[in-house]
């Protein structure tokens, strides 16, 4: 049986959160260790609710130290413990039916080796590739150079491009960066034709929301700094990340 780490980052938006983790973590198909961390939510029924799925790791932060310090420290501790399967999971994303068996079996299936994940309703594909069958079925995936969302990968990978470029504050352009990294150190990304579904706020609403526009601004200097990032990668010609220091909690 895979050993799986499922990690999760949680700020508030708590209806958003219920709605999503109490169909998504009750329908994986398979066992899987839950990895927490809450970025500083105001709104204490997110621990309630976590607490309902008796996580592995869990830790509530002070404040919001940002996606890419939470998801380090996850990741640290998932390789550390010997985890042989990572799978990051947003609250606001709901998953098709026996999510995390489909994702796995699919990356053991194809021999994959970079990040696979649910289609994510962007037209991204560089080409479809077979890469075998389920039962009599043949099963291809959409081969892209960045796939966002809910990446599942195995912790090889870490090994192969580091951590979460912690250079990056809070939201947006991470992701990215470690999509390019992982390209250009030679593996590869999947999506599976198969959609997943992002619970999103009415547009009213969003645009009054001060979390929206904390978001925005640091989407907005996360765009310079990932210009300067993707300079310093071609100058140096390295692309691994370094571990982060494991912070004592």
């Amino acid at each position: 049986m895979s050993k799986i780490a499922v990690i999760l980052n949680t700020h508030n938006e708590y209806h958003k959160a219920w709605m999503g983790l109490s169909v998504t973590l009750r329908n994986a198909g398979m066992p899987f260790d839950l990895f927490v961390w809450d970025n500083g939510s105001s709104n204490e029924r997110i621990k309630e609710l976590i607490e309902e799925f008796k996580p592995h790791f869990y830790h509530k932060s002070k404040e919001n130290v940002g996606n890419p310090i939470a998801y380090n420290q996850m990741l640290l501790r998932a390789k550390e413990e010997g985890y042989e399967y990572i799978q990051f999971l947003a609250p606001d994303h709901v998953m098709p039916n026996n999510w995390l068996k489909l994702i796995h079996d699919v990356y053991k299936l194809g021999g994959l080796d970079g990040f696979l994940a649910f289609q994510a309703n962007l037209n991204q594909r560089k080409e479809v590739r077979k890469v075998g069958k389920i039962g009599e079925d043949d099963l291809y995936l959409e081969y892209c150079d960045y796939v966002f969302g809910c990446w599942f990968f195995n912790t090889r990978v870490l090994d192969i491009v580091g951590y979460i470029n912690e250079e990056y504050k809070y939201y947006g352009k991470w992701d990215s960066d470690m999509n390019f990294r992982l390209n250009a150190s030679g593996l590869s990304s999947y999506y599976l034709p198969v959609r997943k579904v992002t619970l999103n706020d009415p547009p009213a609403l969003e645009n009054m929301s001060k979390y929206r526009e904390f978001k925005n601004k640091w989407l907005a200097h996360n765009e310079e700094v990932h210009k300067s990032e993707l300079l310093r990668y071609a100058r140096e010609g390295n692309y691994y990340i370094e571990p982060p220091t494991k912070l004592e909690l």
